[in-house]
């Protein structure tokens, strides 16, 4: 079963938060948390859309799982970045929350094209 990424709203959800992290780090000067932040905030919708166009839904559930570990990393970088003053901890409490959303939503789709 072919799925349209574009179409989903984990995937729209997930490029979403991306936008919003990348938007909140972009005028910082910890290049190499900013870096990691990026890379996996962006991981996360692309890993969605790469498991999409993968030939199996066992290859797409792995991907899925993937993206859902990339939404918890990206939590991890962003309670570090408001830790230490790098993003606004109220509006980076949001985001991660919003992260956790995201990952039982990836989870719970994983879960409907495996049964």
């Amino acid at each position: 079963m072919k799925h349209n990424f574009e179409k989903l709203t984990i995937w729209q959800d997930a490029v979403d938060l991306a936008v919003k992290v990348i938007l909140s780090v972009k005028d910082s000067t910890n290049y190499s948390l900013k870096d990691q932040l990026t890379r996996s905030s962006v991981s996360v919708p692309s890993n969605i859309a790469e498991g999409c166009e993968r030939q199996t839904e066992k290859e797409f559930s792995r991907y899925l799982s993937i993206a859902a570990g990339s939404s918890g990393e990206v939590r991890t970088q962003l309670i570090i970045a408001s830790r230490i003053g790098m993003i606004d901890k109220d509006s980076s409490e949001g985001v991660v929350e919003d992260y956790r959303k995201l990952s039982a939503q990836i989870y719970a789709f994983k879960n409907k094209i495996n049964s």
